[in-house]
C-alpha cells in the first residue's frame, strides 16, 4: 500500500511544481523567458533550415505539408516580406 501513496504524492509533486513555474512565467515578465518556448523558423529564405528540423523533430514532408495543401509547389514560391 505505501508504494500507491509514494506514486501519488510524486505526481502531485510534479504537478504541483508544473502549475508553479506556468504561474510564475505568466506573473513575471523576467521568468517568462525561461518557462516558454521560443519559436524557430524552420525556412529561412529558400533553403530548409535542417539543423533546426531535426532539433524541432519534425521532418521534411511535415513541413511542406501545410504548403501543399494551399497548393504551393515548394519553399521557391513563397513571397517573403
Amino acid at each position: 500500500m505505501p508504494l500507491i501513496t509514494d506514486e501519488f504524492l510524486l505526481i502531485a509533486a510534479i504537478a504541483g511544481w508544473d502549475f508553479f513555474l506556468e504561474w510564475v512565467g505568466f506573473r513575471f515578465l523576467v521568468a517568462s523567458r525561461f518557462t516558454e518556448r521560443h519559436e524557430v523558423s524552420l525556412v529561412i529564405g529558400e533553403l530548409h533550415a535542417a539543423t533546426y528540423i531535426s532539433g524541432e523533430l519534425i521532418t521534411e514532408g511535415k513541413l511542406l505539408s501545410p504548403l501543399r495543401q494551399h497548393c504551393i509547389a515548394g519553399v521557391d514560391q513563397i513571397r517573403w516580406r
